[in-house]
């Protein structure tokens, strides 16, 4: 829900990168959509969130509660979605998943904008 609000109000925005004749618009644009592109990075990478998760899970599990089918589910693919997405990786690897993910975005933006350019 959260993601499809942003994309709402930044969509439009982030389209004058490869529309607009300005060419001082179309660097506002790019910036825009790096700031916005690092904040999806950021939000999904969030190992609080997954901590939480986990600890609820394991406090369910622990006491001795079933949860409904689809409930449980829900828990599974939250928990083994944030483990494909790394948050169970120990600190360094997860510092360096970070850091490949903003590089990889960024070098995805940069051919972007050549190829609007070109």
């Amino acid at each position: 829900l959260a993601d499809t609000a942003l994309n709402c109000a930044t969509s439009p925005l982030l389209k004058y990168k490869s529309v607009s004749p300005s060419q001082e618009l179309r660097d506002a644009s790019t910036k825009a959509d790096t700031i916005v592109e690092e904040y999806r990075i950021e939000v999904s990478m969030r190992r609080d969130l997954f901590d939480i998760k986990q600890a609820a899970a394991a406090n369910i599990k622990n006491a001795g509660k079933a949860l409904e089918l689809e409930e449980q589910r829900l828990v599974d693919k939250m928990l083994r979605d944030g483990k494909r997405a790394g948050l169970a990786l120990p600190d360094k690897e997860f510092a360096e998943l970070e850091a490949m993910q903003k590089e990889l975005s960024n070098t995805c933006l940069e051919f972007e904008v050549s190829m609007y350019r070109s």
